[in-house]
Order: structure tokens, then C-alpha cells, then sequence
């Protein structure tokens, strides 16, 4: 098992914060506050969620006193309703979980520990009282990726790979297609689910990356060239499918990745073919939600995270974007939709 990462109650946190002459960063006082975080299993280094979160309590310990503390899990992350006890136990509160796999752990360690406020990442379930679900506007981010996708496209046609058709990934849909006919009203867009998929099961569509290689072949095959995936682990063979396109001469083809930065979790053949990705910022989003527990202003319930709220980007790490000339379009897109300009539907 990969060692537990505690971080101590008290102000003691040893970050090597400097300014840039060289001299500490200035330490809030305590705030009184003990916040816990149990990482998604992996722990840190992983460039997504659970990195953003120990930046967001990093943020939270030097701006505003937060004491905090995380626990690292097995790969197994068999141990997840045990975690939350034990930081439930130890007077911790708010407990953060980091990721959806924790919802069932979640909403009995919450009804056993009422006194106690829980919030879960990027996961509308459980609701309770005392559990704050912190979740993103996927459609609007979504509908930026639609935007880069046809001004890329040469062909016309796109494709969108999603793992699952519940609500949730509808949403990533939805505003894919509309930013792209924002550009192109005419354009062709295919649509694929994996769950259901000839041996994928209908809660295994963001782990079948062979499936997603499948589908996405046959969409370039049939004239797309540029797709968006919202299917997890899955998104790595749509990425696979285009590296593969590109070796064997379509030169035109790119995929887009959804939720982190997928450059930086791919091998450089791939990153080669991520013209951009949509970001949920969740270390904006966890900040936030300390800062308003902290000031007495959190309660339980959904806590929608939006473009407005910095709580979503398009990541620009590949240098695509910049080389093609797209970065101030998707600035001005995105802050028409801050600004109530655009409306972005939610539903295909």
C-alpha cells in the first residue's frame, strides 16, 4: 500500500512558499478550520483531480488559515468509507472526497456523522444536509471545445465519444454541438455512446478504451476530423484511433480531450494529436467552497461550478491553440457566456 500523506491540524505545513524575492509568503492565522481531503486512488503526481485539490488546500492553508490534512489511497481504494470515518472521527470538517467512485461510501459515512459537513468532487450524489456536491457546468466548457473543433475542422464533420448516455454526459454533448453550429450551423457532428457498446456494460462506457479506439476509427473513416471524447480512461483509445490516422497519412485529424489537461497525462504520440482540452478547475472550485465554509457561507446541496467562477478553461498546454490562432475566440466565446450573451443548453 502506498504510504498515507499526512499534513498536520496546526499551521505547520512545510510548503516552500516564497516570494519572488525570496522571502516568505505571509501565513493566515489559523482559522480554526481542519479540513480533510481523501484523494482518488493514485494519489498525487496524477495531473487532475487529485493534484488540484492538494493545490486548492495548499491555497486554502496560506490565505485563509485552513488546517489540513489528506489521505492518499491504495490503487485498490478499497478503503474509502474507512478514510472518511477516520477523518470524520478525528473532528475534521469539512471531509472532501475526490471523485464520483466515492458516492456510496459517502452517503452512509454522512448519515453517521451528521455534525460533521462532507463534500464530494464532481459528483451530484449523495444529497444530504450535510454534503456539498461540487459540480461543473460541462456544457459550457463543452460548448468552447465546439467552437476550436470547427474552426479546426477541414472536413466539415465531427465526432463526440461519450462513456455514458446518462444526463450528466449529455451535457459535454449538448454544448459541444451547439458551440460548434455557433461557427458552422451545417456542420455534420456523430454521436456516439460507448455503454451498451458489443462488450461494454452499462457501467463500464469510461473504461473501454478498445471500444472507444473501435468507434473512433470508424468516425474517421467516415470523414470526421476532429473528435471530442467525455468517456474517462476510454478518451486514451480515442486517442490511440487518431495517432493511428495520422501515421497512416490524414494528416488533418485531432481529438480533444475533457475534464484535466490531457496533455499531461498522455504519451508524447498522443499530445502530438490533443489540439486542446476542457479543464474543470477544481482547484478554484475546492478553494472556493473552504472559503465560503470558513466565512460561516456553505451549506449542503449542489454547488455548480461555471465559467464564470473560474472553475473552467481550455487548456492551451499543447501550444495548439496558440499556433492556430484560436485563443482570442475562445476568450471572447467564453466570456460571452460569462456575461449571459450566449445561453448554452444543457440537453442535446
Amino acid at each position: 500500500m502506498k504510504p498515507t500523506k499526512w499534513l498536520p491540524v496546526v499551521l505547520l505545513i512545510a510548503l516552500a512558499a516564497t516570494s519572488a524575492c525570496g522571502s516568505p509568503i505571509p501565513e493566515a492565522k489559523y482559522s480554526g478550520v481542519n479540513a480533510g481531503a481523501v484523494l482518488a486512488p493514485g494519489g498525487d503526481s496524477d495531473n487532475g483531480f487529485n493534484d488540484m485539490t492538494i493545490a486548492a488546500l495548499g491555497r486554502a492553508h496560506h490565505r485563509i488559515g485552513v488546517g489540513i490534512k489528506r489521505v492518499t489511497l491504495s490503487q485498490r481504494g478499497d478503503e474509502r468509507a474507512q478514510r472518511l470515518n477516520q477523518l470524520a472521527d478525528q473532528r475534521y470538517s469539512p471531509v472532501i472526497a475526490v471523485g464520483d467512485k466515492y458516492a456510496a461510501d459517502l452517503s452512509d459515512v454522512a448519515s453517521q456523522h451528521s455534525r460533521t459537513m462532507f463534500a464530494i468532487v464532481d459528483c451530484p450524489a449523495p444529497r444530504a444536509e450535510n454534503v456539498v456536491n461540487i459540480t461543473f457546468a460541462e456544457e459550457q466548457g463543452s460548448y468552447l471545445m465546439g467552437v476550436a473543433a470547427a474552426r479546426k475542422s477541414g472536413s466539415g464533420h465531427l465526432g463526440f465519444i461519450g462513456g455514458s448516455s446518462d444526463a450528466h454526459t449529455r451535457r459535454y454533448q449538448a454544448g459541444f454541438v451547439a458551440g460548434a453550429r455557433s461557427v458552422k450551423p451545417n456542420i455534420a457532428i456523430d454521436v456516439q455512446y460507448l455503454a451498451g457498446q458489443p462488450g461494454v456494460s452499462s457501467s463500464d462506457g469510461r473504461n473501454s478504451p478498445t471500444a472507444a479506439r473501435g468507434i473512433a476509427a470508424q468516425m474517421l473513416e467516415r470523414g470526421a476530423d476532429v473528435l471530442y471524447h467525455a468517456a474517462g480512461s476510454s478518451g486514451l483509445g480515442v486517442f490511440d484511433a487518431v495517432v493511428t490516422a495520422r501515421a497512416q497519412g490524414n494528416r488533418g485529424v485531432w481529438a480533444i480531450g475533457s475534464d484535466t489537461d490531457q496533455q499531461l497525462v498522455t504519451t508524447p504520440e498522443q499530445q502530438k494529436i490533443i489540439l486542446t482540452s476542457m479543464v474543470k478547475r477544481v482547484d478554484n472550485a475546492v478553494f472556493a467552497f473552504l472559503a465560503d465554509y470558513s466565512a460561516g457561507k456553505a451549506t449542503g446541496g449542489v454547488r455548480l461550478m461555471t465559467l464564470a467562477g473560474h472553475s473552467m478553461d481550455f487548456a492551451a498546454s499543447g501550444g495548439y491553440l496558440v499556433k492556430y490562432k484560436l485563443i482570442a475566440e475562445l476568450n471572447r466565446v467564453k466570456q460571452a457566456i460569462v456575461d449571459g450573451k450566449i445561453t448554452v443548453p444543457t440537453a442535446p
